[in-house]
């Protein structure tokens, strides 16, 4: 029973020193990304611009061709990816706390 306990005692100090290296690791990841939001958010941004104005074209060129009957439906796809990109970045500040 006691070489039990000093057993338990050895695996529950090596689980410790590797959690608390595990919490610097990803205390250091963190405070990385936060140098490197900034751009990443105007990347974003810049993404979702892209993306909204070959969506408008998109829809205005079917729109006009009448080549789809779903004109409504990608509508709501195209303004469903913007809306998902900006909604990225706002995840990512909350995620890391910026």
């Amino acid at each position: 029973m006691k070489k039990v306990s000093v057993l338990w005692l050895v695996t529950l100090a090596a689980v410790n020193s590797v959690l608390a290296q595990g919490a610097a690791g990803i205390d250091a990841a963190s405070s990385e990304v936060a140098a490197y939001f900034d751009p990443v958010d105007g990347l974003i941004l810049s993404i979702a611009a892209v993306v909204a104005l070959v969506g408008g074209c998109v829809v205005f060129i079917r729109w006009q061709s009448k080549s789809s009957n779903n004109v409504p439906g990608e509508i709501l796809g195209w303004v469903g990816a913007c809306v998902f990109v900006l909604l990225i970045g706002v995840f990512v500040k909350a995620l890391f706390g910026l």
